[in-house]
């Protein structure tokens, strides 16, 4: 394949230079030549916004850093933002639109010019408004990011729309610790992504499934990556106008974050088949696992649905509990929890908690119940032919847990719950508490220090 090294006469560290023109001329010109390679060698390069080309690769060698410009009228609108939010069009330093065959490739560093703080009300500021994506992504198919370095974006740093065959392979992402927005990879209405081996360390979600526009995304496997977030390592939704299925994540680490694993239903369609397997989370706030049907506005008359989720051989770490919250017209169904192991690691606030909302634009029914202050490790309401097995909730080396229970049930129906537990104390000595429950079982075995046990069963 053709190829085409980028030679400037400019200084390396010469960050005022604007390299945008040498950049894309360089990408058209093997595009132009049938395909090949763009490298672009040790240094320093500051650029507005490029376009990637059908059948190119560019390839930034090690110690090469192609950083973003501060001149906003580099960086063209490409879109809106989804639902309005800030800071309301999408910009970004590569983009590719409408092409196939492409990649990003190498050991050097795409640089966002993200890497200050932007927090609270400084967010809206109308000074704030200029901060472009690092990866902007549309409509297009046969992508390879390999081995790159996705460093301080300024707003969502991979925004994949409507994209088809993707392997995302080996790639380091970090964003600021407290720059909002700052999503790491966004699947956004696509099919077939594979992200694998990755280490993302995210302000906002480490990996978030979506689909802002209505089309389905499917077909999305997350393996062997090390993920951390302020807010959830893997989330699907909010914006999931459009179906979400057939999703599997595998055999990753997830470690500092705030939620592990979130699904948020609040736009009347429907996420089915998703699989998290064999997976460690180590987790700092209230609920390590949450899955939820809230409509974003409770007036919409059209309810999501959740569907065949299986969670299997999970090691969770972390003061927090797992909820899982249907809709009374919208229940939870086939929902499977298997091989889940839960160290409890300390105190926790519940009588402070809520459920979260997963999104800043909600309108939520006032009268609607909230169970997220009761003081039990396992909270499941709206649910139906959901099966709970072979779960362990241990306490035994934890301080200042407090006074919890094993499960807290309401409207629940053909729901089958097996834990075992070794819990330091539980309120008035109730393993369960439930309401409204119908055909289902809850059973538990208590498990001694010095390994005996005694059953305990329920029956409704």
């Amino acid at each position: 394949m053709p190829s085409m090294m980028i030679h400037c006469s400019l200084k390396p560290d010469d960050t005022a230079a604007d390299q945008t023109a040498s950049i894309q001329q360089a990408i058209d010109h093997v595009h132009e030549q049938g395909g090949g390679i763009v490298a672009i060698p040790p240094g320093r390069w500051t650029s507005g916004t490029v376009y990637l080309r059908s059948k190119v690769e560019l390839h930034l060698e090690r110690g090469a850093e192609l950083r973003a410009t501060a001149e906003e009228d580099l960086f063209p609108v490409l879109c809106a933002t989804p639902y309005g939010n800030l800071p309301g069009v999408i910009r970004a330093l590569v983009v590719a639109d409408r092409v196939h065959d492409i990649a990003i490739t190498g050991a050097g560093v795409l640089h966002g010019n993200g890497d200050s703080e932007l927090w609270g009300d400084d967010v809206l500021k109308e000074e704030n408004n200029f901060r472009p994506a690092l990866l902007f992504m549309r409509d297009c198919r046969q992508i390879l990011l390999r081995d790159i370095r996705l460093h301080y974006s300024a707003f969502w740093t991979c925004h994949l729309l409507r994209c088809e065959d993707v392997l995302i392979d080996a790639i380091d992402l970090r964003t600021h610790h407290r720059r909002i927005n700052t999503d790491g990879i966004d699947p956004d209405g696509c099919r077939n992504v594979r992200i694998r081996g990755c280490t993302i360390d995210s302000t906002d979600d480490a990996i978030c499934l979506k689909s802002t526009e209505g089309d389905v995304c499917e077909d999305i496997i997350v393996s062997d990556c090390v993920l951390t977030s302020r807010c959830c390592a893997l989330k699907i939704g909010t914006e999931g106008v459009g179906t979400i299925r057939r999703v599997l994540m595998h055999h990753c680490l997830i470690r500092g974050s705030t939620m592990g694993v979130a699904l948020y239903q609040k736009d009347g369609s429907t996420y089915e088949d998703i699989s998290v397997v064999d997976c460690t989370m180590v987790c700092n706030d209230h609920f390590p696992v949450f899955i939820d049907v809230t409509p974003r506005d409770y007036r919409s008359p059209t309810v999501g649905r959740i569907r065949r989720v299986l969670l299997a051989d999970l090691r969770v770490f972390g003061p927090g509990r797992c909820y899982l919250r249907g809709h009374p017209d919208s229940p939870l169904s086939q929902i499977t929890m298997r091989g889940l192991r839960w160290l409890v690691s300390g105190p926790e606030e519940w009588a402070t908690a809520q459920a979260p909302t997963g999104a800043r634009r909600v309108n939520l029914d006032p009268e609607r119940i909230d169970d997220a202050q009761k003081p039990y490790h396992l909270l499941i309401t709206h649910a139906q032919d959901c099966r709970i097995q072979d779960v362990f909730i241990d306490e035994e080396r934890s301080e200042g847990v407090g006074d919890r229970g094993a499960v807290w049930a309401r409207s629940c129906q053909a729901v089958s719950v097996a834990v075992d537990h070794r819990l330091r104390s539980s309120p008035t000595g109730q393993w369960l508490a439930q309401v409204d429950c119908t055909d289902s079982s809850f059973n538990f075995v208590e498990r001694e220090a010095c390994d005996q046990s005694h059953a305990l069963s329920h029956d409704t």
